[in-house]
């Protein structure tokens, strides 16, 4: 309980920490701010990969591996605009000219690099190489240079404040966490805080809680452990699917299965062809459902109810792995008022296990369930009869016994 407490006092205190930042961001007028580069950009790496000696190139064999690089189509170019990343800009750089061998760590080539940087500019860059730029003329020099002019420290703080709005969506993994690395290149924010801001991020509920439970020491980890854990992009998230609509006419209900509609009649009864409480669930212990279990992930869908009074609905519920719904009694719908948030959504013909059949009302409500220290989840409880003289009955297969409210 105390490690409980400790966890969530260090939460809201990188909760302040990173809303004080956002603050001074906001507070930032853009193009006010210009720093020097070294200050700036200090472990930005421009040269790339270097050889293990370094070479001396005779200057008719390095203007012919110089000529072979022009002759390569789709000419890395910056132009110095907003829309332009001067990272990728420097990497593809490295690349096309090391395709050829020529590496920036050479001396040799960081110079004749320099001179022929004209033909990797254009626009505001070329304007500021050719009018403003009074620094030596290798490629080290003037790339740092055009990121110190074209990249100011407003826009780095914007970059940071993008950081903590940046969530999946309908990217892949890979490109979630290839935007998140990028994003997230500061040291202002501490790894603790970037770790819940990418599992906050993540689309998937099911990835969600399965690092939930995990154990991670880095982002790294985090990050590597979501690759590897990550289900089919292809596959249906239950926290976005959406409900689909009522048919006008009732359609009659297969028995059992995850496909037919729910049913709200007391399925504990005797007699009525289905299992009964006796089979189900006769013991006393109470047991409690796990959300972080993969084949129960389906049933919820995480909520982000975190300031609710424990005090206010609590109610008494059993766990029948013989059922396919959760219910919720009238009673307890009526004890706390709760009537006007019931949705009527007609009648639908029921079949049962012993071949009659019978028209049962569908009335639903949706509430949030809290079991002991864990994160609420929400579902959506079918007003029912709940036998064994309980409030609410969970037709899911329960895990490990502890005391449960609800």
């Amino acid at each position: 309980m105390k490690e409980i407490q400790q966890m969530k006092s260090e939460t809201n205190l990188a909760v302040d920490n990173i809303n004080t930042l956002k603050d001074s961001v906001n507070e930032i007028k853009p193009d006010t701010l210009v720093f020097d580069k070294e200050d700036l950009y200090p472990s930005w790496d421009v040269t790339g990969p270097t050889s293990d000696h370094t070479v001396e190139y005779e200057k008719a064999e390095l203007e012919r591996l110089i000529a072979n690089c022009l002759k390569q189509k789709e000419t890395p170019i910056y132009g110095g605009e907003d829309s332009e990343d001067i990272e990728v800009y420097a990497l593809n750089m490295i690349m096309w000219y090391g395709a050829y061998g020529l590496h920036f760590g050479n001396p040799q080539v960081n110079v004749r690099v320099g001179q022929l940087v004209m033909n990797h500019t254009k626009g505001k860059a070329k304007q500021w190489i050719l009018r403003d730029d009074k620094g030596p003329r290798t490629w080290t020099a003037m790339v740092k240079g055009m990121r110190s002019r074209f990249v100011t420290k407003a826009k780095e703080e914007e970059l940071v404040a993008s950081f903590f709005y940046c969530k999946q969506g309908t990217k892949s993994l890979d490109a979630y966490i290839e935007e998140f690395i990028r994003l997230g290149k500061t040291d202002n924010v501490s790894e603790h805080y970037k770790m819940i801001l990418f599992k906050k991020g993540l689309k998937s509920t099911k990835l969600r809680e399965l690092l939930q439970v995990g154990e991670f020491d880095s982002l790294e980890d985090l990050l590597d452990g979501a690759r590897g854990l990550n289900p089919k992009d292809n596959e249906t998230d239950t926290s976005k699917k959406p409900l689909k609509k009522q048919p006008a006419t009732p359609t009659e209900a297969k028995p059992r299965g995850r496909g037919a509609p729910r049913c709200t009649a007391n399925r504990c009864t005797p007699g009525d062809g289905v299992p009964g409480l006796q089979t189900a669930n006769d013991h006393l212990v109470s047991w409690v459902f796990d959300p972080g279990k993969v084949s129960n992930a389906k049933y919820f869908s995480e909520t982000s109810c975190l300031n609710a009074d424990w005090s206010k609905y609590l109610g008494t519920a059993f766990f029948d792995e013989g059922a396919d719904f959760c219910g919720v009694s009238e009673d307890f719908i009526a004890r706390n008022g709760l009537q006007s948030y019931v949705v009527d959504r007609g009648k639908f013909q029921v079949t049962f296990g012993n071949g009659k059949g019978e028209s049962i009302p569908n009335r639903t409500i949706s509430l949030s369930i809290f079991v002991d220290e864990m994160t609420a989840f929400d579902y959506e409880f079918n007003v029912c009869s709940i036998p064994n003289n309980c409030d609410i009955m969970m037709g899911i297969e329960y895990t490990a016994p502890m005391n449960m409210s609800v």
